[in-house]
């Protein structure tokens, strides 16, 4: 199995009348001799709070989570931190 680094990846909504910051995870994989990587799993638009997210992007990379099991800590972060479901684009 191919080591993960996860990491914070910010996104921005721009909308009519306003805009939104809000932060997902990424998963990288691959790092070559120059540093570089693949991005090889994405969730985004998880929260707004970007401490918090670091804090569970950090726990991922202690813990050396496996990929499979991502959406299963990024569904029990949301619902532990009272965000109810995912929001989702119109």
């Amino acid at each position: 199995m191919m080591g993960i680094k996860y990491g914070v990846v910010e996104e921005l909504f721009k909308g009519e009348a306003m805009t939104r910051k809000w932060y997902g995870i990424a998963g990288y994989a691959d790092y070559d001799h120059c540093g570089t990587s693949s991005i090889v799993l994405l969730i985004g638009d998880i929260t707004d709070d970007l401490d918090s997210i670091t804090r569970l992007v950090n726990r991922c990379n202690k813990m050396q989570l496996s990929p499979e099991h991502l959406r299963d800590i990024v569904d029990d972060y949301i619902s532990a931190n009272g965000m109810g479901k995912q929001k989702e684009e119109p």
